[in-house]
């Protein structure tokens, strides 16, 4: 992925996380997810208040005639929401990409997503429209963002088709920078040495805006099967990007994918998880794969619960404003060794919650008869002098399930929705309807 196609998704990634500036701004060490986001000035309200008016139109997503909840309070089931990412492809391509054990030292996750077709031709207006990507059977869209928080930004990537020939289609259309980088000044190289098969190469040049600031590239692109898998590195202060990094994990990305496909788990990974938590209808922020260090990145390595195998998390926002991503749901699965991990961890208090004003709630009640703990605490970017956020940590064999509720209106809101998604992943785990919709709905 090149040129103007590599800055496009690296602004959707930022867009989705608002990466470094809200990691380094963040008060929280132990947050579950590292993406929190600065408030807007108007102030959103609860999760409870979007529904669209009248005279809004309205989205597949809104399903305002769907979205009335239970009698007791809980958020009703959506029969019609669809996760992006593993159940769109049918593979899961999160598990692919690298992950931070690869990453030079320093470098932490900035963001890392499924980005849908639509997203990709919305940002390609009057150049690629999503029937021109549709047409090449394009399944899937996967990337991870890892930087060091000054200059520099390394990347992995995985396009799924649904055919080999696909995949070259594709690579006509995104690899083509007379078409999608005009600004830009691109050689392609030929392919990396003995990593993956034809259509490959390596793109290194810059970029340059009107406002005179540049960006230099260093992408590998190769296929696997159906797969156009890349690993990039973009810098923004006028160096050079790490080239010889990048070959590395290119290298690794490519071993990785091999391994994925023919049925093995890298480490870290647990497949079952994405399919046990529930998929919520806000826009998604963040989804994938975490290890322990990403899950808990200030927590001093000695501190980390024994017995961790993996995590995955994904994040839902609910704001109107352009500017925030609050209010933000997240939900976090981790598998553990044993139950016994799961309860020694939930006993571990520095895990818990960071910041300062966080405090024990002693009323939370989701109607479930599990070992639960939740604390409130004010979000770090939110603009609230009061806490208007909630994390909750839940016992379920050995997963441990974290959820925040961050940026609402108030505690209660916060709480009474905590409390709602609880019940409603206890159930998914059981086997129940795993689609929950929160908009529109009222506690």
């Amino acid at each position: 992925m090149r040129s103007r196609l590599s800055l496009i998704i690296a602004v959707l990634m930022l867009a989705m996380s608002l990466s470094a500036v809200a990691f380094a701004q963040s008060d929280d060490p132990n947050r579950p997810v590292a993406h929190p986001t600065e408030e807007g000035e108007d102030g959103n309200g609860g999760f409870f208040d979007r529904t669209p008016t009248s005279d809004e139109p309205q989205t597949d997503e809104d399903q305002s005639d769907e979205a009335t909840p239970d009698e007791d309070g809980s958020p009703a089931a959506s029969p019609e929401a669809s996760p992006v990412g593993p159940v769109e492809s049918g593979d899961d391509l999160a598990a692919m990409v690298l992950d931070g054990s690869f990453m030079p030292e320093g470098y932490y996750l900035s963001g890392e997503s499924y980005v849908s077709i639509d997203d990709l031709s919305s940002n390609l207006v009057g150049v690629v429209s999503a029937d021109d990507l549709e047409a090449t059977g394009m399944t899937g869209f996967y990337e991870s963002v890892y930087t060091d928080g000054v200059s520099t930004q390394v990347r992995t990537y995985i396009i799924a088709y649904d055919s080999a020939e696909g995949v070259q289609q594709g690579f006509d259309i995104l690899e083509n920078e007379e078409l999608l980088v005009p600004n830009g000044a691109m050689t392609d190289l030929p392919c990396l040495d003995g990593v993956g098969e034809t259509p490959c190469e390596i793109t290194d040049g810059t970029t340059t805006e009107p406002d005179g600031t540049s960006q230099a590239t260093y992408d590998i692109s190769f296929r696997i099967d159906r797969f156009e898998v890349g690993a990039a590195s973009e810098t923004f202060d006028g160096s050079e990007p790490d080239k010889d990094l990048v070959q590395s994990l290119a290298r690794d990305l490519a071993d990785r994918v091999n391994l994925v496909l023919a049925g093995g788990a890298p480490d870290g990974i647990d497949f079952s998880l994405p399919s046990q938590q529930v998929q919520l209808d806000g826009v998604s922020a963040y989804e994938g794969y975490e290890d322990a260090i990403e899950l808990f990145p200030l927590t001093e390595s000695g501190d980390l619960p024994d017995g961790f195998l993996s995590g995955y998390t994904e994040a839902y926002t609910y704001s109107d404003s352009p500017t925030s991503f609050y209010p933000l749901v997240t939900i976090t699965s981790i598998s553990m060794e044993s139950a016994d991990a799961v309860d020694e961890a939930m006993q571990t208090a520095d895990l818990r919650v960071g910041f300062p004003d966080a405090s024990e709630i002693d009323d939370f009640d989701a109607g479930v008869d599990l070992p639960t703990a939740a604390f409130a605490y004010t979000a770090g970017l939110s603009g609230s002098t009061e806490p208007d956020s909630v994390r909750v940590f839940v016992q379920v064999d050995s997963l441990l399930i974290v959820i925040d509720v961050q940026g609402e209106e108030s505690l209660d809101a916060a709480q009474a929705t905590a409390e709602a998604l609880v019940e409603a992943q206890v159930d998914c785990i059981g086997g129940g309807d795993c689609s929950v919709i929160l908009s529109g709905a009222t506690v």
